[in-house]
């Protein structure tokens, strides 16, 4: 296994409203919830690698950028249980 939890992210906070804002720009998209797959040792792992990068980079600014994407109950257990696997994207960027 990863190492990895699915954790509720708090509708009060300012990142969740943002997203459902864009989300709902979205012909036809209804937000059920957000959640967030948590992995701590990914997570340690992504940091020290932003570190590394933003060292090599002007102003040490790693150019990092946020992305997110909806999906369904079974592609969530996929994806806490073996990974994230990007060769299931579509061309115009769904999942």
């Amino acid at each position: 296994t990863y190492n990895a939890v699915l954790v509720p992210y708090p509708s009060t906070t300012v990142l969740y409203q943002d997203l459902v804002t864009q989300i709902k720009k979205i012909p036809g998209a209804n937000v059920i919830s957000i959640e967030q797959i948590k992995n701590p040792n990914i997570e340690a792992l992504y940091e020290y690698m932003k570190r590394t990068i933003a060292k090599e980079c002007p102003g040490n600014d790693p150019n990092e950028r946020e992305l997110f994407h909806g999906t369904g109950d079974k592609a969530i257990e996929g994806i806490i249980n073996a990974g994230f696997d990007d060769r299931f994207f579509s061309p115009s960027g769904a999942w």
